[in-house]
Protein backbone atom coordinates (compact mmCIF):
# COMPACT_ATOMS: atom_id res chain seq x y z
CA UNK A 1 0.00 0.00 0.00
CA UNK A 2 1.28 3.34 -0.75
CA UNK A 3 1.72 6.33 1.62
CA UNK A 4 -1.09 7.87 0.25
CA UNK A 5 -3.52 5.36 0.15
CA UNK A 6 -2.10 4.25 4.05
CA UNK A 7 -2.88 7.91 5.03
CA UNK A 8 -6.69 7.68 2.89
CA UNK A 9 -7.32 4.24 5.15
CA UNK A 10 -6.28 5.86 8.57
CA UNK A 11 -8.26 9.30 7.71
CA UNK A 12 -10.86 7.32 7.11
CA UNK A 13 -11.26 5.13 10.42
CA UNK A 14 -10.24 7.82 12.41
CA UNK A 15 -13.11 9.80 11.38
CA UNK A 16 -15.65 7.64 11.32
CA UNK A 17 -14.07 6.80 15.02
CA UNK A 18 -14.34 10.24 16.03
CA UNK A 19 -17.59 11.09 14.81
CA UNK A 20 -19.05 7.13 16.46
CA UNK A 21 -17.71 8.96 19.54
CA UNK A 22 -19.52 12.55 18.70
CA UNK A 23 -22.73 10.64 18.58
CA UNK A 24 -22.10 8.45 21.44
CA UNK A 25 -21.96 12.10 23.79
CA UNK A 26 -24.98 12.89 21.86
CA UNK A 27 -26.96 9.81 22.86
CA UNK A 28 -25.43 9.81 26.64
CA UNK A 29 -27.11 13.47 26.21
CA UNK A 30 -30.65 12.03 25.22
CA UNK A 31 -30.42 9.30 28.12
CA UNK A 32 -30.06 12.04 30.40
CA UNK A 33 -32.77 13.65 29.19
CA UNK A 34 -35.30 10.96 29.02
CA UNK A 35 -34.68 9.11 31.78
CA UNK A 36 -32.50 10.90 34.24
CA UNK A 37 -30.11 9.30 36.89
CA UNK A 38 -32.88 6.39 38.82
CA UNK A 39 -34.39 3.25 38.32
CA UNK A 40 -35.68 3.83 34.74
CA UNK A 41 -31.96 4.82 33.91
CA UNK A 42 -30.70 1.06 35.80
CA UNK A 43 -33.23 -0.86 33.75
CA UNK A 44 -32.34 -0.15 30.26
CA UNK A 45 -28.59 -0.08 30.74
CA UNK A 46 -29.23 -3.39 31.83
CA UNK A 47 -31.63 -4.24 29.32
CA UNK A 48 -28.60 -3.36 26.71
CA UNK A 49 -26.25 -5.31 28.41
CA UNK A 50 -26.48 -8.52 26.16
CA UNK A 51 -26.31 -6.50 23.06
CA UNK A 52 -23.49 -4.50 24.03
CA UNK A 53 -22.08 -7.63 25.03
CA UNK A 54 -22.70 -9.13 21.22
CA UNK A 55 -21.35 -5.95 19.99
CA UNK A 56 -17.83 -5.99 21.42
CA UNK A 57 -17.67 -9.54 20.72
CA UNK A 58 -18.48 -9.68 16.71
CA UNK A 59 -17.81 -6.35 15.67
CA UNK A 60 -15.10 -4.91 17.70
CA UNK A 61 -13.53 -7.52 19.90
CA UNK A 62 -12.62 -10.89 19.70
CA UNK A 63 -13.91 -11.25 16.12
CA UNK A 64 -12.31 -8.46 14.57
CA UNK A 65 -9.22 -9.23 16.25
CA UNK A 66 -9.17 -13.02 14.61
CA UNK A 67 -10.86 -12.25 10.81
CA UNK A 68 -8.84 -9.18 10.28
CA UNK A 69 -5.53 -10.77 9.84
CA UNK A 70 -7.48 -14.03 8.21
CA UNK A 71 -9.03 -11.56 5.74
CA UNK A 72 -5.81 -9.69 5.08
CA UNK A 73 -4.02 -12.77 4.24
CA UNK A 74 -7.16 -13.64 1.88
CA UNK A 75 -6.72 -10.91 -0.05
CA UNK A 76 -3.11 -11.13 -0.88
CA UNK A 77 -3.15 -14.52 -1.95
CA UNK A 78 -6.75 -14.71 -3.80
CA UNK A 79 -7.18 -11.32 -4.72
CA UNK A 80 -9.96 -8.41 -4.39
CA UNK A 81 -13.38 -9.94 -5.97
CA UNK A 82 -12.66 -13.04 -3.57
CA UNK A 83 -12.02 -11.25 -0.51
CA UNK A 84 -15.48 -9.12 -1.52
CA UNK A 85 -17.25 -12.68 -1.77
CA UNK A 86 -15.66 -13.64 1.93
CA UNK A 87 -16.77 -10.58 3.48
CA UNK A 88 -20.23 -10.85 1.92
CA UNK A 89 -20.13 -14.42 3.23
CA UNK A 90 -19.12 -13.90 6.44
CA UNK A 91 -20.88 -11.02 7.18
CA UNK A 92 -24.80 -12.82 6.26
CA UNK A 93 -24.06 -15.19 8.72
CA UNK A 94 -23.19 -12.93 11.51
CA UNK A 95 -26.42 -11.59 10.68
CA UNK A 96 -28.60 -14.84 10.46
CA UNK A 97 -26.88 -15.41 14.59
CA UNK A 98 -27.37 -12.18 15.50
CA UNK A 99 -31.08 -12.21 14.44
CA UNK A 100 -31.33 -15.95 15.82
CA UNK A 101 -29.72 -14.65 19.29
CA UNK A 102 -31.78 -11.38 19.62
CA UNK A 103 -34.74 -13.15 18.63
CA UNK A 104 -34.09 -16.23 21.55
CA UNK A 105 -33.45 -12.81 23.77
CA UNK A 106 -37.00 -11.19 23.27
CA UNK A 107 -38.56 -14.51 23.93
CA UNK A 108 -37.08 -14.95 26.94
CA UNK A 109 -37.21 -12.07 28.68
CA UNK A 110 -40.44 -12.22 30.01
CA UNK A 111 -39.84 -16.15 31.34
CA UNK A 112 -37.14 -14.76 34.11
CA UNK A 113 -36.92 -12.09 36.89
CA UNK A 114 -34.17 -11.02 39.48
CA UNK A 115 -35.65 -10.81 43.11
CA UNK A 116 -34.10 -9.26 46.13
CA UNK A 117 -34.55 -9.15 49.33
CA UNK A 118 -33.91 -5.46 51.66
CA UNK A 119 -32.57 -7.79 54.26
CA UNK A 120 -30.00 -9.94 52.16
CA UNK A 121 -28.64 -6.16 51.32
CA UNK A 122 -28.58 -5.37 54.95
CA UNK A 123 -27.02 -8.64 56.32
CA UNK A 124 -24.18 -8.49 53.23
CA UNK A 125 -23.37 -4.52 54.62
CA UNK A 126 -23.01 -5.97 58.17
CA UNK A 127 -21.08 -9.29 56.64
CA UNK A 128 -18.73 -6.62 54.48
CA UNK A 129 -17.98 -4.92 57.38
CA UNK A 130 -19.47 -1.35 56.21
CA UNK A 131 -15.77 -0.01 54.72
CA UNK A 132 -17.62 -0.08 51.01
CA UNK A 133 -21.05 0.78 49.69
CA UNK A 134 -23.50 -2.19 49.64
CA UNK A 135 -26.43 -1.07 48.05
CA UNK A 136 -28.84 -2.91 45.97
CA UNK A 137 -28.59 -0.74 42.39
CA UNK A 138 -25.27 -2.82 42.23
CA UNK A 139 -27.54 -5.86 41.68
CA UNK A 140 -29.93 -4.32 40.07
CA UNK A 141 -33.05 -6.44 40.53
CA UNK A 142 -36.43 -6.72 38.84
CA UNK A 143 -38.17 -6.98 42.01
CA UNK A 144 -36.90 -5.23 45.20
CA UNK A 145 -38.81 -7.01 48.32
CA UNK A 146 -38.81 -4.84 51.46
CA UNK A 147 -38.27 -7.62 54.13
CA UNK A 148 -37.05 -5.32 56.87
CA UNK A 149 -33.28 -4.91 57.68
CA UNK A 150 -33.40 -8.62 59.52
CA UNK A 151 -32.98 -11.95 58.44
CA UNK A 152 -32.77 -16.09 59.26
CA UNK A 153 -29.83 -17.22 61.74
CA UNK A 154 -26.67 -18.00 60.80
CA UNK A 155 -25.04 -17.85 57.63
CA UNK A 156 -28.40 -17.69 55.69
CA UNK A 157 -29.82 -15.16 53.88
CA UNK A 158 -33.25 -14.27 53.47
CA UNK A 159 -33.66 -15.54 49.21
CA UNK A 160 -32.74 -19.31 51.17
CA UNK A 161 -36.10 -19.67 52.75
CA UNK A 162 -37.06 -18.69 49.22
CA UNK A 163 -36.06 -21.60 46.64
CA UNK A 164 -38.14 -23.63 44.74
CA UNK A 165 -41.08 -22.02 46.35
CA UNK A 166 -43.79 -19.88 44.55
CA UNK A 167 -44.31 -16.00 45.10
CA UNK A 168 -47.39 -14.36 44.13
CA UNK A 169 -46.75 -10.69 43.56
CA UNK A 170 -50.01 -8.60 43.97
CA UNK A 171 -53.17 -9.83 42.21
CA UNK A 172 -51.41 -11.66 39.03
CA UNK A 173 -48.10 -12.09 38.94
CA UNK A 174 -47.17 -15.81 39.59
CA UNK A 175 -43.01 -16.82 39.93
CA UNK A 176 -42.22 -20.31 40.87
CA UNK A 177 -38.92 -22.59 40.45
CA UNK A 178 -37.21 -19.67 42.48
CA UNK A 179 -33.23 -20.83 42.15
CA UNK A 180 -30.25 -18.93 43.59
CA UNK A 181 -27.98 -16.33 41.61
CA UNK A 182 -24.72 -16.61 41.22
CA UNK A 183 -23.21 -12.74 40.84
CA UNK A 184 -20.22 -11.56 38.34
CA UNK A 185 -18.10 -8.22 38.24
CA UNK A 186 -21.09 -6.25 36.75
CA UNK A 187 -21.75 -5.55 41.10
CA UNK A 188 -18.51 -3.84 40.85
CA UNK A 189 -19.28 -1.20 38.52
CA UNK A 190 -19.25 2.30 39.21
CA UNK A 191 -22.80 3.89 38.78
CA UNK A 192 -24.68 7.17 39.71
CA UNK A 193 -23.01 8.14 43.02
CA UNK A 194 -21.50 4.58 43.71
CA UNK A 195 -18.15 4.27 43.13
CA UNK A 196 -16.65 1.02 41.71
CA UNK A 197 -16.39 -1.36 44.34
CA UNK A 198 -15.09 -5.19 45.00
CA UNK A 199 -15.96 -5.36 48.41
CA UNK A 200 -19.69 -6.21 48.05
CA UNK A 201 -18.86 -9.04 45.28
CA UNK A 202 -15.65 -10.58 47.74
CA UNK A 203 -18.63 -10.73 50.72
CA UNK A 204 -20.86 -12.19 48.62
CA UNK A 205 -18.05 -14.92 47.44
CA UNK A 206 -16.24 -15.28 50.78
CA UNK A 207 -19.94 -16.06 52.95
CA UNK A 208 -22.67 -17.09 50.12
CA UNK A 209 -20.58 -18.69 47.83
CA UNK A 210 -21.44 -15.59 45.21
CA UNK A 211 -24.63 -15.91 45.33
CA UNK A 212 -27.21 -13.23 46.22
CA UNK A 213 -30.64 -13.01 45.37
CA UNK A 214 -32.71 -15.49 43.49
CA UNK A 215 -34.10 -15.47 39.70
CA UNK A 216 -38.14 -17.04 39.10
CA UNK A 217 -39.77 -18.20 36.21
CA UNK A 218 -42.65 -16.31 35.29
CA UNK A 219 -45.97 -18.69 35.62
CA UNK A 220 -48.43 -16.09 35.20
CA UNK A 221 -47.55 -12.29 33.95
CA UNK A 222 -49.44 -9.27 35.94
CA UNK A 223 -48.37 -5.53 36.86
CA UNK A 224 -46.95 -5.12 40.11
CA UNK A 225 -47.02 -1.67 41.44
CA UNK A 226 -44.81 -0.02 44.87
CA UNK A 227 -46.53 -1.98 48.02
CA UNK A 228 -47.96 -4.44 46.16
CA UNK A 229 -48.07 -7.67 48.91
CA UNK A 230 -46.14 -10.39 48.29
CA UNK A 231 -46.92 -14.29 49.48
CA UNK A 232 -44.81 -17.07 49.40
CA UNK A 233 -46.31 -20.62 49.11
Amino acid sequence: MSSGGFFRSTSIVGGLTLLSRVTGLLRDMVYSRMFGAGVLMDAFLVAFKIPNFMRRLFAEGAFSQAFVPVLSEYHRQRGAEATRDLVGKVGSLLAIVLLGVTALGVLASPWLVYLLASGSVARLGRLQGGTGQVDRRRFRPNLYIDTGDSGPEGDRFVEDDWLGATMTVGQTLVLDDLQPTLWCVTSTLAQEELPYDRSALRATAHFHGGCLGVYASVRSPGRVRVGDPVVLS
